[in-house]
């Protein structure tokens, strides 16, 4: 199942013909979403040579980029028969 078929079952809501849970897979909708926010801060760390964003801040990131970006393997079990 490529990303586009992906995109169009979670528009129209079919959740069953998703590989698996639709957490788990990557979702291009919510990463336009958040790309803004990498944006910004990126271009504030350019701004300010030697600048890093607190540790909450990057947990928040690191999350927000496993949460968009999907896992990178699913288990065989979750794949329909």
């Amino acid at each position: 199942m490529g990303l586009a078929a992906i995109v169009l079952a979670r528009r129209l809501r079919l959740h069953s013909a998703l590989p698996a849970p639709s957490q788990y897979l990557p979702d291009p909708d919510l990463s336009e979403s958040y790309s803004e926010v990498f944006l910004r801060i990126a271009n504030l760390a350019k701004a300010n040579p030697g600048w890093w964003p607190p540790r909450p801040w990057r947990r928040l990131l690191a999350g927000m980029h496993r949460f968009m970006g999907g896992r990178t393997r699913i288990p065989g079990a979750w794949e329909p028969a």
